[in-house]
């Protein structure tokens, strides 16, 4: 897996460690890089990935972790390659500045387990690291790819399905949980998705209370749509994942859950959506992804410093830098 192309001069942006780490005055960059340093601590180790809340690492822990140089790379672009449900190979393109948004699987397997988990990709990056200490398994650099993403929570309430006839509603995590941004293993992406805002529910300054330009948002925004629909039938792949049964995709272990498919009577079906609409501006804040506590897992990857694979569940990924700008030095 390479997250550019390979050349000596690497013609990404550079992001400064110490930049990032001392000047950041808006929510989503507070501490990021001791958040970035538990992310990539966790996986050094081999951990299972789970939204990076149970990565309890001390500043000693940390301090095994060296970025190189003190310098981060960004990427305009990542390229995911996948296999459809009838085993063909396709790829979706992620841009941070227009379409950003990506799902990743759910190790929920519950009655009522949603099969997805949904982000969007602020920045995609990748740095040198140094594991040093004890617990090492490589004591050279390894070069790791990183999507610094903000994460999105079903709505509470709201049940959605095949047979209630109502899309997936998702809507972004209030900027007040320490996990509404964080990072994500890009081996771990499955696809974009395409969300389509909730328009009737209109735009809110309450998921996120700054109103200057930020990397969280897109660069005309200044406020967020209060929640989205996952747009399902996007393409016959898109669909297939959600109704299940495609041979293409083995690493998926269950469709839309059973209850999103029994819906009482249509008299509860409206109640649900009345709550979903009362409750709307306090999104998902008792749990950041899920209001069920469930977090999407990560496999085992042989080799986290770019090793090509092929093996579905864990495609291929390959990102790129477009080469319509020269280098700058950038902050994030």
């Amino acid at each position: 897996m390479t997250f550019v192309h390979q050349n000596e001069a690497d013609p990404a942006k550079k992001v400064s460690e110490n930049l990032v780490a001392h000047s950041s005055t808006d929510a989503y960059g507070q501490d990021f890089i001791p958040k970035l340093k538990n992310h990539l601590l966790g996986r050094l180790l081999r951990r299972d990935f789970d939204g990076d809340e149970d990565l309890q690492f001390s500043d000693e822990d940390r301090a095994t972790v060296r970025i190189h140089g003190q310098h981060i790379y960004s990427a305009k672009l990542l390229r995911i390659n996948y296999t459809t449900y009838d085993m063909r190979r396709d790829q979706d393109s992620i841009n941070p500045r227009t379409h950003a948004d990506v799902m990743v699987l759910s190790p929920e397997t519950g009655p009522n387990a949603h099969p997805f988990w949904y982000a969007r990709v602020l920045g995609v990056f990748h740095t040198e690291v140094l594991h040093t200490g004890e617990h090492s398994r490589n004591n050279g650099l390894q070069r790791m790819e990183f999507l610094w993403v903000r994460w999105f929570g079903l709505e509470p309430g709201y049940r959605s399905g095949f047979r209630s006839a109502r899309l997936p509603k998702v809507g972004f995590v209030v900027e007040e949980d320490d996990n509404a941004f964080g990072f994500l293993d890009p081996s771990l992406v499955l696809r974009a998705c395409h969300l389509v805002p909730v328009f009737d529910a209109g735009r809110t300054n309450m998921l996120l209370k700054t109103v200057s330009p930020t990397a969280a948002r897109f660069l005309d925004e200044t406020d967020d749509w209060q929640n989205f629909y996952i747009i399902i039938w996007v393409d016959r792949d898109m669909f297939m994942r959600y109704l299940g049964g495609g041979i293409g995709h083995i690493a998926q272990t269950s469709a839309l859950p059973a209850d999103d498919l029994d819906i009482d009577s249509e008299e509860d079906g409206e109640a649900s959506e009345s709550a979903a609409a009362a409750g709307s501006s306090a999104t998902n804040q008792n749990n950041p992804h899920h209001q069920q506590a469930v977090q999407p897992g990560r496999g085992d990857l042989e080799d986290d410093s770019g090793d090509e694979s092929d093996t579905e569940g864990l495609p291929v990924r390959d990102l790129e830098s477009e080469e319509e700008e020269e280098d700058e030095e950038a902050e994030v």
